[in-house]
């Protein structure tokens, strides 16, 4: 059955894959990024008609409003929502700066917060809906000099399980995706001494986020967790 899919962060890395491979299995695909060009490249290789970019600020509530909105008007329905924008910056909490702090809060936490909002109202009208939180193995152990970027994915996994047990009686599901390091622009900013080419693949997140979205109306895969195997490429 083709699904209407919204996907935050949808400039490149994991949003690009999502919607690639969702639209070659039969999906439509609204695309939201902040960046006009990012948008125009992760687009370029996908039939016009089955995808919709918008260009917007999803860590504000009156651009996530005009997202919805615009999102409505190409199509009568949302099935899935993709919180997959995120921000990452490392450093010791002592010296870390309240900018860079505020990012991560707005980036990782509040833009899933102001999109589920404005899209359960949605979800509720059509008796169903599906909502992917992109969490990380971040959410689950914390590594030094990663305080900032783990509070907010352990926020982003409260926020889920509660929100789960809110709107499950509504016929929504909360899935939360668990992905360990992922190749993806997100790295070129930090120190070269991370090992890229030991990491997964964007393509590889892709293929757990269509698992979780093509399971029958009666199954919600919860939660997810998956890592690069040892000694493999």
């Amino acid at each position: 059955m083709q699904k209407t899919i919204l996907i935050t962060g949808g400039s490149g890395g994991i949003g690009r894959a999502c919607a690639r491979l969702l639209v070659e299995n039969g999906h439509r695909v609204i695309l939201v990024a902040r960046g006009e060009e990012g948008l125009a490249r992760a687009s370029q290789d996908i039939p016009t008609h089955q995808i919709l970019t918008i260009r917007a600020d999803v860590t504000r509530a009156k651009e996530v409003d005009r997202m919805v909105a615009e999102a409505l008007a190409w199509s009568d329905r949302i099935d899935v929502l993709i919180n997959n924008a995120g921000a990452a910056f490392t450093g010791l909490v002592e010296t870390f700066p309240v900018e860079q702090w505020q990012r991560l809060l707005d980036t990782n936490l509040t833009s899933v917060f102001l999109c589920c909002r404005a899209l359960i109202p949605v979800m509720k009208r059509q008796g169903e809906g599906h909502i992917v939180n992109m969490a990380s193995v971040a959410s689950k152990f914390t590594p030094p000099e990663w305080a900032p970027y783990c509070a907010t994915k352990f926020g982003l996994v409260g926020l889920s399980r509660a929100l789960h047990e809110e709107v499950r009686k509504d016929g929504i599901r909360v899935t939360l995706l668990y992905p360990g390091s992922v190749d993806t622009p997100l790295w070129d900013t930090f120190p070269n001494n991370f090992k890229r080419d030991a990491m997964m693949s964007a393509d590889d997140v892709a293929r757990a986020v269509l698992y979780t979205i093509e399971q029958p109306r009666h199954i919600v895969v919860d939660e997810l967790s998956f890592i690069q195997a040892a000694g493999l490429q």
